[in-house]
Order: structure tokens, then C-alpha cells, then sequence
């Protein structure tokens, strides 16, 4: 079986959203997978990760998942580091992103980011300038 895995405090932890727990998920927030995920909230990031940990333990809890958010945070994560190094790394080998369609999503983000930084940079500098 494929999953993600991560090693947190020396323990590894694995993900993989299953198709059973992508359909409860689904009816638990109304909403498509794909258009849940683009929220981007905390809920969002709690949510995926405890049924991406139900492949291994269907009783999974939100509780668990919680304290899991906020491990990682205290290990100094952050949420959009979790959506982008667990959650959506989890969709790829779960089959519900391709993996080549994740790479493009990645280097376009890395992109965006660079040109962000320098028109900071030239606004800073014209501040600077008068």
C-alpha cells in the first residue's frame, strides 16, 4: 500500500487518504475534495490529516489530530507547510493528484513567491529613495 511518511520526534508517522474516508470526509463538509482543499484554513489542515491518518486507524480522532497540528507546529512547522509537505505530498500517493500536476503547482508557487520578493524589493527601495 502506498502512503506518505514523515519521521516526528523520532516516530514515523504515515498518511494516505483512502477512497471510503475521502467520501466521509466529503460528506462531513459538504463540499468536493478538490474544492476543500483550496480553502487552505486550519479546519481544512485538521480535517485532512485525520482521515488521512484513518487508512491505519479508522477511529482516528479529531482530538488526535489537533494535538498532531500542533506538535508539528511546536516543532516548528507551519500550516502552509503542512498543507504543502503533507497534505498535498498524501494526494499525490493517494491518487488524487497526479504527481506531474503537483510539480507544475510547486514550481508555479516557487515562481509567484520570486516575483513577489522583488516588487517588495523595488517598492522598499523607491520608499527608501524618497
Amino acid at each position: 500500500m502506498n502512503y506518505y511518511e514523515i519521521e516526528i520526534n523520532g516516530r514515523i508517522e504515515k498518511f494516505k487518504l483512502t477512497a471510503e474516508a475521502c467520501i466521509l470526509l466529503e460528506k462531513k463538509v459538504n463540499k468536493k475534495l478538490t474544492d476543500y482543499i483550496y480553502e487552505e484554513s486550519v479546519t481544512m489542515c485538521v480535517d485532512l490529516l485525520q482521515y488521512m491518518k484513518r487508512f491505519e486507524n479508522s477511529n482516528y480522532s479529531q482530538l488526535e489530530s489537533l494535538k498532531l497540528c500542533d506538535e508539528l507546529i511546536s516543532l516548528g512547522w507551519t500550516y502552509p507547510k503542512i498543507i504543502t509537505d503533507i497534505i498535498y505530498e498524501t494526494l499525490v500517493v493517494s491518487g488524487f493528484l497526479e504527481k506531474s500536476e503537483w510539480e507544475k503547482m510547486k514550481e508555479e508557487s516557487k515562481k509567484a513567491k520570486e516575483i513577489l520578493e522583488a516588487q517588495k524589493e523595488k517598492v522598499l527601495q523607491n520608499i527608501s529613495e524618497n
